[in-house]
Formats: C-alpha cells, sequence, structure tokens
C-alpha cells in the first residue's frame, strides 16, 4: 500500500509539472463504493453474483476469474514451453526448425493481436455444437467453447450433445476458452527460451557421465540434465508466470469478466477512477509479492544462477543423411495440412473484388485488404494529407535501420536519429509551421502505429537514464520513490495504467484543461517501458567493475566526469542487448491503446470488421496485421541477439550469464 500510494504521489507531481504548475484537482480518496450495489450482471463467474450483490463481491468474482484463467494458462503453458526447448535443442534439424519457427511467429506479433484472432477463428471459423472437433478423447470443441470431462457425483461426467448444444462436463466459454489457449501459447514460447537456456546451462560433463555410468541417451537426459535444467530455470518461469497473470488483463478486449475488466466496468458507472487504480495496484501488488518471495527464495539457492558455457552451442555443421529422411518424413506428414493452408491461402484466395466475390468461394478473402487499405494505413486522417503520414512512417523506418547499422553512437549521430525518426515525424503529422494543422484524434492506421513506437522508445530510453540513477541513489528521499514507481507500475498490468490514464488524468487536471487522448495512451505505455529499461540500466551499472571508477579518480576526473565517460558508455554497451528486447516489447505494447479507443493500426481493423459486409473475414484481416508486426520486431529481435552474440565472443573465457530480461 505504501508503494502504491508513493508512486501514486511520483505521478501526481509529473502531472502538476506538466500542467505548468496548477494546482490538481486532486478528488478525495473514498473506498465506500465498495458495499453498494453493482447494478451489472458479469458473464460467468465461479461464485455466484448478481446486480443486487455489492461491488466487493463483483470485483471479488473477478479476482477468481483471473486466477481461474491464469491457472489454465500456466498448466497449459509450461508442458508447451518444455515440448518446444525440446524441439529447438533436438538433433535432428528439421525439429528443430519447426520448432524454432513456432517460437520465432508467436514472440514476435503481440498477444493482444493473436487473442483477436483466435477470437474470429473460434467463434467463426469452428463449426457449431452437432460438429464439434473431439480434439482428444471426451474433449469437444465448436464456437460455443470448450468442454471437458470433469468429476462428478458418481465418477466422471463427460460431455455429450443434447438437442442443439453439449451438456455435462466441464464448459469452458469461447472467452475462456480463447484467453487461456492463447496466453498459454504466447508465453509457452517465452518458457521455451527459458527451458532452453536451463538446458544449455547443465555443464556438458553432467551428461557425459550419466553416459559413462552406462544411462542410455534419452534415461540421462531426463535423469540428469532436464531436473538441472528446470532448477535452472525456475526463477526465470516465475518471472514469467507473473507476466502471464498480468496478461490476463486483455480479457477486457473479448469480454471475459476478469478483475480488470470487472473493475473498469464499475470505474465507468461510478467515475471512481482514482480508487480503481488504487485498487488494482494493491491486488498485482499483493501477488507480486507474493511471487516475489518465491524468486528471492529460488534466486539464493546454490546453483540457482542461469548460466551458459559459450562450448555449449551448437557450431555450423553439414546436414546428414538422417536428417533429410527425417525431414522428408516430417515433410509428408505435414503436406495435407501444407496443402489445405496453400489452397485456403493462395489457391482459392480471392483477391480482388467485393464481399460477395468471397461468399461463394473456398479460400480467404484477401479483397478486404486492398478496401480497407486506406483505413488500416493512415485511419481517419485527411485523405488530401495521407502523404504527409506515408512520410513520416517512412523517415521512422530509416532512422531505425540506421539504428541498427553501425556500432558507434557518438552524439550528433544519436540526436540526428531523435530529429529524424521522431521530431520530423511528429511534425509531419501534426501540422504547424508551414503544413495544416491535424488533430491527434484523425491521427491512425499503420502511419500512428510506427509513429507511437518510435516516440516511445525515445521517451524511454530518455526517462530510464535519471530513474535508474535516482533508483540508486544513497538518499532515501530519491531512492525510496524512484523504487516505488518502478515497483508499482511493472506490476500494475498495461490495461490498467490505459484505463488509468484515459479515465483518471482528466479528473486530476484543473478544469478546462485537456489532454488529447493519444497523449494519454503514450504516457501510460512508455511509462511502463520506462521502468523497464531503467531496471535493466540499473543492472548493468552495476555490473560495471568498480576499477573502472577507482582507475578513473586517480586519473584525476571527477565524479560526474567519470560517470559520464567511463561508467555511462560501458553500462549502455552492457545494457544494448536487453534494452532493444525491451523496445521490442514496447513496440508490440502499442497495439493495446486499441483498449482506450486509440485509431492505430489494430483498432483501424477492428473498425474495419465492423463493416457488416466484411465481418466475417476478420481472420484474414488479423493474420495480415501479424505479419506486419511480424516484419517489424522480428528484425530488432535478431539484431538484438547479434550483440548478445558479440558480446558472449568477447568474453569467450568465461560463463555468459543470461538474465531474465534478455531472454
Amino acid at each position: 500500500m505504501a508503494v502504491a500510494f508513493g508512486a501514486l504521489g511520483a505521478a501526481l507531481a509529473t502531472a502538476y509539472v506538466l500542467t505548468g504548475g496548477h494546482e490538481l484537482a486532486l478528488p478525495a480518496l473514498r473506498l465506500d463504493f465498495l458495499w453498494q450495489q453493482a447494478g451489472f450482471q458479469i458473464a460467468e463467474s465461479l461464485v455466484p453474483v448478481g446486480p443486487a450483490d455489492p461491488v466487493w463481491r463483483v470485483l471479488l468474482a473477478g479476482v477468481l476469474n483471473t486466477l481461474l484463467a491464469a491457472s489454465i494458462a500456466v498448466s497449459l503453458a509450461l508442458p508447451i514451453g518444455i515440448a518446444l526447448a525440446l524441439g529447438r535443442e533436438a538433433p535432428a534439424r528439421p525439429l528443430a526448425w519447426c520448432a524454432t519457427g513456432v517460437v520465432e511467429a508467436i514472440r514476435n506479433t503481440p498477444v493482444l493481436l493473436q487473442l483477436f484472432l483466435w477470437y474470429a477463428i473460434v467463434t467463426q471459423a469452428l463449426p457449431g455444437p452437432r460438429e464439434a472437433l473431439e480434439i482428444l478423447p471426451g474433449v469437444l470443441l465448436c464456437n460455443r467453447g470448450l468442454f471437458l470431462p470433469w468429476f462428478a457425483e458418481g465418477g466422471i461426467d463427460w460431455p455429450r450433445l443434447g438437442g442443439f448444444n453439449i451438456s455435462g462436463g466441464l464448459a469452458l466459454s469461447p472467452e475462456m476458452t480463447v484467453l487461456a489457449g492463447g496466453l498459454a501459447l504466447f508465453h509457452g514460447c517465452y518458457l521455451a527460451e527459458i527451458f532452453r537456456a536451463g538446458i544449455r546451462a547443465v555443464p556438458a560433463g553432467q551428461h557425459d557421465a550419466a553416459r559413462a555410468l552406462s544411462l542410455g541417451r534419452v534415461l540421462a537426459f531426463r535423469r540428469v540434465v532436464l531436473p538441472q535444467a528446470l532448477g535452472f530455470a525456475l526463477p526465470s518461469v516465475a518471472v514469467q508466470v507473473l507476466a502471464l497473470l498480468k496478461n490476463t488483463s486483455l480479457a477486457v478486449a473479448i469480454g471475459f469478466p476478469d478483475f480488470v475488466g470487472t473493475l473498469a466496468t464499475v470505474v465507468n458507472r461510478n467515475g471512481r477512477a482514482l480508487e480503481g487504480l488504487v485498487l488494482t495496484a494493491i491486488v498485482f501488488l499483493a501477488i507480486n509479492a507474493a511471487l516475489g518471495a518465491v524468486i528471492d527464495r529460488l534466486a539464493r539457492r546454490p546453483g540457482a544462477a542461469l548460466t551458459v558455457e559459450p562450448g555449449r552451442a551448437s557450431g555450423r555443421r553439414a546436414i546428414s543423411v538422417g536428417e533429410i529422411a527425417f525431414g522428408l518424413a516430417l515433410l509428408a506428414l505435414a503436406a495435407p495440412l501444407l496443402w489445405n493452408a496453400l489452397r485456403w491461402g493462395v489457391l482459392d484466395a480471392v483477391w480482388t473484388g467485393q464481399a460477395s466475390a468471397c461468399g461463394a468461394a473456398a479460400g480467404a478473402c484477401w479483397a478486404v485488404v486492398p478496401e480497407k487499405a486506406r483505413l488500416l494505413l493512415f485511419g481517419l486522417y485527411p485523405s488530401g494529407e495521407t502523404w504527409r503520414a506515408a512520410l513520416a512512417a517512412a523517415l521512422v523506418v530509416v532512422a531505425a535501420i540506421a539504428a541498427m547499422s553501425g556500432g558507434q553512437w557518438p552524439l550528433r549521430r544519436v540526436v540526428a536519429l531523435v530529429v529524424g525518426g521522431v521530431a520530423i515525424p511528429l511534425w509531419l503529422l501534426g501540422g504547424g509551421a508551414g503544413l495544416r494543422a491535424i488533430p491527434s484524434s484523425q491521427w491512425g492506421g499503420l502511419s500512428l502505429t510506427i509513429a507511437l513506437a518510435a516516440s516511445v522508445v525515445v521517451a524511454a530510453s530518455a526517462a530510464a537514464i535519471p530513474l535508474a540513477l535516482a533508483r540508486m541513489s544513497g538518499s532515501a528521499w530519491i531512492a525510496l520513490p524512484a523504487r516505488g514507481a518502478i515497483e508499482l507500475f511493472r506490476s500494475v498490468p498495461l490495461v490498467a495504467l490505459l484505463l488509468a490514464a484515459d479515465l483518471l488524468l482528466p479528473q486530476l487536471l484543473p478544469a478546462g484543461t485537456e489532454v488529447p487522448k493519444l497523449l494519454r495512451a503514450f504516457a501510460a505505455v512508455a511509462l511502463l517501458a520506462t521502468v523497464n529499461l531503467a531496471e535493466v540500466l540499473r543492472g548493468a551499472l552495476r555490473s560495471v567493475p568498480p576499477g573502472q571508477r577507482e582507475g578513473a579518480r586517480a586519473l584525476g576526473l571527477s565524479r560526474q566526469a567519470t560517470f559520464l565517460l567511463v561508467v555511462l558508455p560501458q553500462a549502455l554497451r552492457i545494457a544494448t542487448p536487453a534494452a532493444v528486447n525491451v523496445y521490442v516489447g514496447a513496440i508490440k505494447d502499442t497495439s493495446l491503446v486499441v483498449i482506450v479507443g486509440i485509431f492505430d493500426v489494430t483498432g483501424a481493423a477492428k473498425a474495419a470488421m465492423a463493416d457488416p459486409s466484411w465481418m466475417r473475414y476478420a481472420p484474414e484481416l488479423y493474420l495480415l496485421l501479424a505479419a506486419t508486426y511480424f516484419s517489424i520486431c522480428f528484425p530488432i529481435a535478431r539484431f538484438a541477439r547479434g550483440l548478445e552474440r558479440q558480446a558472449s565472443s568477447a568474453s569467450a573465457p568465461r560463463k555468459r550469464s543470461m538474465s531474465a530480461a534478455s531472454l
């Protein structure tokens, strides 16, 4: 609670500065509404609730829904992660390539977009209950959800078709099915990389010794390597579980009544946004504290550090005859699926025309793309000025390519990239100084997404350094507020931050003061990226050997010159790989602004699907958006991994530590 209020005070001080020193209209903090009647019904819950129940009981039902969805997702994500990790480490490279393709495709697209895609498939592409798919014995999947065998009096109750619906067993709604399954797949891919790092962290001598004791290859892996790998990976797994728990807040986008979505409904009805933010902070900070205690306990265990021996990395070798045969067999097994995908996506697809032309087609309807192209690219931007939005997006892309080329970062290059990649694109979008002024409410589409991502990266990079230094300050008056802000904003889901910025900030500002909705959303996304980046920089600053500072001071450099000329350049070099991964996460997080009504490319796709003529073809549009985000995030992620390999090769004689942030 103290941390939450301390961070809230820091946020209020920031808002005070942004408003030019005007007095904030701070509302009184009261929680009496928790005992008032809720006045609304939630679709599903583990405890019976209704409109006449008090608000606290409805919120409790939301918390239980959050924990239920997270529990199901975690129970699925762990085996998915282990299976993909084993696939990526498989000696047969065709299998490793397949697992790598799945991991890279899922990790480099926003989880919200994946949930939209799965929800569209479940509700529009799956058959009804009469033709339900039996994916496992007794496990039925249809457009009304997932039906599982469940315990009942006298034995197990199996799902069965009764009339026009399925009865018996445990029924999970489409929303719960999509939320739990989508999060399990997304975080399972992250867990795969953690488990793979754990496997590589086991010294090769452990496996060799097991084989010398006549254990088979499989038994040696299962009895010797895997237990140690799981022990090494446990702290990072706990961090990923916490991230999954926070991502359950995305349920608000698909209509599942989790805690954040239920609280948002309460806040919309009574306007108590400040209380909503505090309650969200308390709930998630409590969960963070519990998991944090587990992480600290595991991290203190002997041998729990996740390290990788450079010698374990597999080098390039010629593909063997056995691998070729295995690859051909794998291709033969996947041939029907690949052929059906090719027919649906290319051969039988409709590429142009109206929605009526797609009705009789057996394949995908890509005609929705040219039909809604202007909306997807520019949103509501005035038609005669779209050249400005296109040029702004092109400048950002050029600046990003320039940033990833070359290894030197002099100050003049940084200034040129910021001016050319952020300042000029924002001027082109907004106008002024000779250009027609365009309000931010008319910005939209892919051009807005690119400009927003670039602005978030630059703002977070500028704010993270002073925040990290404040966190490391020897003064408690400086370090404690910085620590409180970091812990709070890292613990609260971004969805809650977006909703708080959208609903709370207008209440705090003086009457007549208006902050554009886009600026509020930008502040929330940039704030989360800043605190994540500050922790990365803090770790890098601590990793600079003390002898560097002592040597610089011995040469007569002042404390400030030592930091700027000796410590900071080394810390930035150490932090760059993990920082780039934070940037990738921030770019994917920009897709969440659709939740507060920002017309980015995801919001434009949602608006396009509001057209009844094209509503059926949401999967095609979401697949296109997934490919777009992948084309942006994947090269940046590969750039970060290249930096990690360079850092590893520069220190080959010693083990390279792999932090959770770099995973």
